[in-house]
């Protein structure tokens, strides 16, 4: 299988024919949302004839972003609630886009940057003609609750002031 942006069809080819010897309970899971800051690059893929390397979002990419270089990764991935596999089911390239969970390091970030409720971009550092965009990591939450659960029967989600207690 050819590694490549966007929804690949093999990969979901390959997990119906995974999950077709599974148990129900063993495909039962969550989908996953991840981001990483990667080096800008540009490649030329010679068997597809392909640039690589520059940001992708299939039909959302925008205007002023197409034939930029990605310097972040958005990966859409499956998670099931038993076995101790993940698999990737995409990947997007994209520009001027911090994603961090609430840390409280990163909400003091934020509010360096001057960002809040009301104001979700400040003035790129580098190129005052773009904006760099923050976005809260909610599947890293659903994940810190996941693994809070396993360990402890309570806790507190202060980003938000939730208090959950779990049975």
């Amino acid at each position: 299988m050819s590694s490549q942006y966007g929804f690949q069809q093999a990969t979901f080819d390959i997990l119906k024919k995974k999950s077709s010897t599974m148990k129900p309970e063993e495909k039962r899971g969550t989908l996953l949302l991840d981001e990483m800051k990667l080096s800008e690059s540009v490649s030329f893929n010679k068997k597809t004839f392909e640039i690589n390397g520059l940001t992708n979002l299939g039909d959302y990419t925008p205007e002023h972003q197409t034939n930029k270089k990605g310097d972040h990764a958005l990966v859409l991935m499956f998670q099931p609630f038993r076995g101790k596999w993940v698999q990737s089911l995409a990947c997007f390239l994209s520009k001027d886009v911090i994603t961090t969970d609430g840390a409280t390091w990163n909400r003091s970030m934020w509010s360096k940057f001057g960002i809040s409720k009301e104001n979700i971009s400040c003035t790129h550092m580098h190129d005052e003609s773009r904006r760099l965009w923050f976005v809260s990591d909610f599947p890293h939450l659903i994940k810190n609750m996941r693994n809070c659960k396993v360990k402890q029967e309570e806790f507190w989600v202060s980003i938000f002031i939730l208090y959950i207690k779990l049975k």
